[in-house]
């Protein structure tokens, strides 16, 4: 059994914006589309047949870690943190430690370095305002935008995470 980290993020979240954030910062390549943009290498199913319970996600390329390939799911599921059910839940390296500080800055949301050392996490973003894509389609092409210009994660914020990280920089 593997020691993970949790991320968090609030319930109004869609996935398909988390996977490609995701996508975005692990150095997959982002291009422009008739709809927005979409990322070379990203793969989003749905499992067990039903929309919204687990997704999962899987990203194939050359990525800012060496690795060529991430699988990992996006899960809705009730949690003891009000308002965040959309969970992820991978092995806890630094690459994901990095990851997850990440996405809460982009969304809010909860980190938990490693899911057996607190009941309270260890980073919390509080979002201090409403999900663009609740507001109006014009939010939600902003924060398309945003996600699109996105830097992937640098050596140096991986490096720091990697203290925290129960397998520091890991064989994902």
């Amino acid at each position: 059994m593997s020691v993970n980290t949790h991320i968090f993020l609030p319930s109004d979240v869609r996935c398909l914006e988390v996977a490609k954030t995701v996508a975005v910062l692990a150095g997959l390549s982002p291009f422009a589309t008739d709809n927005g943009f979409d990322v070379k290498g990203l793969e989003i199913m749905t499992l067990g047949g039903m929309p919204g319970p687990m997704v999962r996600i899987t990203l194939t390329g050359p990525m800012v870690d060496g690795a060529m390939e991430h699988r990992f799911c996006l899960s809705y599921e009730s949690s003891e943190l009000p308002g965040h059910d959309r969970q992820i839940s991978v092995r806890s390296t630094a690459f994901w430690v990095a990851m997850g500080r990440r996405l809460i800055q982009v969304f809010g949301g909860a980190l938990f370095y490693n899911e057996y050392e607190s009941k309270e996490p260890d980073e919390l973003e509080v979002r201090q305002w409403p999900y663009p894509c609740e507001v109006d389609d014009f939010g939600c092409l902003d924060l398309s935008s945003r996600i699109f210009k996105l830097k992937p994660l640098p050596i140096d914020e991986m490096q720091s995470a990697a203290d925290c990280a129960y397998y520091g920089w890991g064989d994902d």
